[in-house]
């Protein structure tokens, strides 16, 4: 179960980076050094490329592995190294016990030695110099073992769920969000998009007949025409109103204007009456200026083409009975197509239902997908509950085995230390001193020997499992780079059709898939889902098109149609003889005149002029009162008839404007015949073909909706993005988090278990020079060693070897000739007092060879020179 559920996370996309941290505690060098290391030991990436993993993995047939030589020579790196850890694990015992026998014997420094040799004290140096460089590089693997399996035991531990338990788990979880949400998002998307598109189509199908009639209708532009009749009957509702406007002011003006006219005339004859007596003296009054200019009541009234217009009016009566009679041919059209419209419209609800029961169907196989879970979830659950038991098991023994190591290394420190600041050894030497230290190196020499052939073991086995997990497995991961799966091509395409994917396309590859995804194509493409959710199938709708195809047969009868009837005809007519009997030149002439010849007020200053001349009292009087009248006109009457002609000029342009239209109806009533002629000629042939038209429109936006569908499923819907992380988290969570550290560790071990061996050479070397209990006496090398014997051997010492010598009482250097370590433990050297019987004196002046020169013709010696007694020491 769980290796199903791996591989329906390795069937998901990949990226670039995942959410796991591969530098935990700086470990990634090392990480990288065991990765390196492991690809020089199997430099074939291409795993398992000469065995079947379908009959290993699937049908659990395990005979290809009988061929050990075949294993032997694809994994050829992997059997040396281990070969190597079985020689050490036999050989390092068998060493120890033989080194220990002669160490029990006295021979590998196991007796201690009196006198160092003559470079003793540089061997000794070098010999520390290494054993420290080595230690502490030992040491440093010592620190990574410790931290490798700190790592490790926090990847088993899974505390807050940041193990490998823990991370896969939420791979597994992201997995499922994203399918879910995917699938959903999807189902959604193609179920809204159809009912909204059909919603449409079924509305378009419902009303074919009568888009189509409209569409004829159109085409000739009836509807444009009634309207424009609509508007003519407002424009004669607009001139009548205007025309009895007119006459209303015409009416007004008029006698307005008789008033005016009856005042003016009537002071104009005052004045003739006063004027014409000869006492008066009226000089200086035109009398002609008492008159009015305008004269309204010329004019015609215009009843005659107010009742032309009056009889053009209710015309909107006529024209809705045209709508009715056009929709009535809506709906008889309708009605001969209605059958074929429900067939088709039933064929949509099929379709839809068809379409939902594929998203039902999509739904259930991603329950069936998902009904796994959670038992997957349980298993997980208790192999971290056993991972966290026995993660503390396998962390003390990693702090046990890294312990073993540290002792090895904290001895050999020591040693040294006690070697590099101790005294030498021998009776009365403290206890810290050198050959303490060397107690502590070959302490740490034994359990070399002793741990070391434990430590190879697990090194080994670690080595075997964690190496060839990676080279096989982790590295195809390591970098995310599909192209490294190729070897599990097959395998991985033959475990998904046997679970997941049945009809697979024969080309399908799990590594393009991968990569599509890489490239955050979307889900169907990238895994190629045509079998599994077949679109085309789905998306059919062959039978749909044959349903609305068969509307574009159905045979339309419709009876004539009239547009424009004799009573609207009539109406119009009417309206278009009233606007050309109507001539406004009269009017505006008049309009255009002043009211009086001369304004009023002018009049009654000119009055007033006269009636300063006049001597009579009376008419004086009577001349005065007339001023007042004609300042009272100018003030009443003018004002009011300014204000009617104001108006009547404003009702004049309108009727003016409407007499314009005459052409324009004329021209509208010729297009209504016209229009209603070409319907009736032609309406069915037209209806019909609108019909058609309307049918290829609708199948045509059916095809579209669903090719957008497919499209927006193929390349738009539930990129591989976030499924890259889900996929890498998981192989990360065990590569990363789990085999890096494992690898690191055993790794660490043989690093150590390496410098162990050459800190147990040197360690046993400078244990040999920490025993030695007397310095190297350098004073004896001098060949001028002057000797306190009675007779003084003037012989250089460098030259001891090269012929016999005499017996004498001189001392000879026995640094040169003897060595203690041969004689009984313990034996110390004769003192010279011991070997002459008497007490040591200064040596005298020396005064021998003064004329003997150096070899090379150097400088003569000037030993004892200005002194009186020459000490070689």
């Amino acid at each position: 179960m769980l290796l199903s559920c791996c591989f329906i996370v390795m069937a998901l996309p990949l990226c670039q980076t995942s959410k796991i941290d591969d530098n935990q505690m700086g470990m990634k060098v090392l990480y990288n050094m065991v990765n390196i290391f492991l690809g020089d030991v199997v430099h074939k990436e291409e795993a398992f490329t000469y065995l079947n993993l379908t009959e290993i993995v699937i049908n659990n047939n395990y005979h290809a592995f009988e061929d050990w030589r075949a294993l032997l020579k694809n994994y050829i790196g992997f059997s040396v190294c281990i070969a190597i850890g079985i020689v050490f694990i036999v050989i390092m015992p068998l060493t120890g016990l033989i080194f220990c026998c002669c160490r029990c014997c006295g021979r590998c420094g196991g007796k201690s030695k009196l006198h160092e040799t003559k470079n003793g004290r540089c061997k000794r140096r070098c010999y520390c110099t290494v054993l420290v460089i080595l230690n502490t590089v030992a040491l440093a693997g010592v620190i990574c073992s410790f931290l490798c399996n700190q790592l490790t035991y926090n990847s088993l531990k899974n505390d807050n769920n940041q193990g490998t338990i823990g991370t896969i788990s939420g791979a597994l979880s992201d997995v499922e969000n994203f399918i879910n949400g995917s699938i959903n998002n999807a189902s959604d998307y193609v179920i809204d998009t159809f009912d909204s598109t059909s919603s449409d189509i079924l509305k378009n199908i419902n009303d074919l007949a009568l888009k189509a009639v409209d569409n004829v209708l159109e085409s000739i532009k009836v509807q444009e025409l009634l309207n424009q009749a609509y508007n003519v009957g407002a424009d004669a509702n607009n001139t009548r109103e205007e025309l009895d406007t007119v006459a209303r002011l015409l009416t007004n003006l008029s006698q307005e204007g008789t008033e005016l006219s009856n005042n003016v005339t009537d002071i104009k004859n005052t004045i003739t009456k006063i004027c014409s007596k000869p006492s008066s003296n009226c000089s200086g009054s035109d009398l002609s200026n008492y008159n009015t200019d305008a004269n309204f009541s010329t004019l015609d009234l215009m009843s005659k083409e107010a009742e032309r217009v009056k009889d053009s009016l209710e015309m909107t009566k006529y024209i809705a009975d045209a709508e009715k009679e056009i929709n009535n041919t809506k709906n008889t059209a309708h009605s001969q197509v209605e059958d074929k419209t429900k067939d088709a419209s039933a064929e949509i609800d099929k379709f839809k239902k068809s379409l939902k029961e594929g998203m039902n169907d999509l739904l259930k196989q991603k329950e069936d997908i998902f009904k796994n879970f959670p038992h997957i979830y349980t298993k997980l659950n208790d192999i971290d509950k056993d991972s966290k038991d026995y993660s503390k098991i396998v962390y003390y023994a990693g702090i046990g085995v890294c312990c073993a190591y540290l002792l090895i290394v904290a001895l050999y420190y020591i040693g040294i230390l006690f070697g590099l600041c101790g005294e030498r050894p021998g009776e009365g030497a403290p206890c810290c001193n050198t050959g303490t230290g060397s107690n502590f190196l070959m302490a740490g020499v034994g359990f070399t020997f002793l741990f070391y052939w434990i430590l190879m073991i697990i090194c080994t086995v670690m080595f075997a499992v964690g190496g060839i997990a990676y080279t096989e497995v982790c590295r195809n991961f390591d970098d995310h780079d599909p192209s490294k799966l190729k070897s599990i091509d097959s395998f991985a395409v033959d475990y998904l059709r046997r679970e997941f994917y049945t009809d697979a396309p024969s080309n399908f590859s799990f590594v393009k898939s991968i990569q599509n995804c890489q490239n955050n194509q979307a889900l169907y493409t990238a895994l190629q889902l045509d079998q599994i959710v077949n679109l085309d199938k789905y998306t059919n709708i062959t039978d749909l098109k044959k349903k609305i195809n068969e509307l574009k047969d159905q045979p339309i009868k419709l009876d004539n149609i009239t547009i424009i009837n004799d009573q609207l005809l009539m109406k119009l007519q009417n309206f278009t003889q009233a606007l050309e009997g109507i001539n406004l030149t009269a009017y505006f002439t008049e309009l255009n005149k002043n009211l009086t010849v001369v304004p009023l007020t002018n009049l009654a200053k000119e009055l007033g002029y006269i009636t300063g001349k006049v001597q009579d009292p009376s008419d004086k009087d009577t001349l005065n009162k007339s001023a007042e009248r004609l300042i009272e006109l100018d003030q009443t009457t003018i004002p009011l008839m300014k204000s009617n002609v104001g108006e009547l000029r404003t009702a004049l342009f309108k009727l003016q404007n409407q007499t314009n239209l005459k052409n324009s109806v004329n021209k509208l009533i010729s297009q209504l015949k016209a229009a209603e002629d070409s319907f009736n000629t032609n309406k069915s042939s037209l209806i019909v073909m609108q019909i058609a038209d309307i049918a290829e429109s609708v199948i045509n936006t059916i095809n579209q909706t669903a090719n957008d569908v497919k499209t927006e499923l193929k390349e738009n819907l539930a990129h591989c993005a976030p499924l890259s992380s889900a996929l890498y988290t998981f192989t990360d969570s065990f590569c990363v988090l789990l085999l890096n550290p494992v690898n690191a560790l055993w790794f660490s071990f043989g690093w150590v278990l390496f410098f162990f061996l050459l800190c147990l050479i040197f360690a046993v070397l400078l244990t040999d020079q920490y025993r030695v209990q007397h310095k190297y006496e350098k004073e004896f090398d001098d060949p001028n060693f002057m000797y306190s014997g009675a007779q003084a051997d003037t012989i250089p010492l460098t030259s001891v070897n090269q012929s016999p010598r005499g017996a004498h009482m001189a001392m000879s250097n026995d640094g040169y000739r003897h060595d203690y370590k041969r004689g009984p433990a313990g034996y110390p050297p004769p003192s010279y007092e011991e070997q002459m019987g008497y007490q040591m004196f200064p040596p005298p002046k020396y005064n021998g060879h003064q004329n003997l020169s150096p070899p090379h013709g150097g400088p003569p010696s000037n030993h004892g020179q200005g002194n009186n007694y020459s000490y070689p020491y």
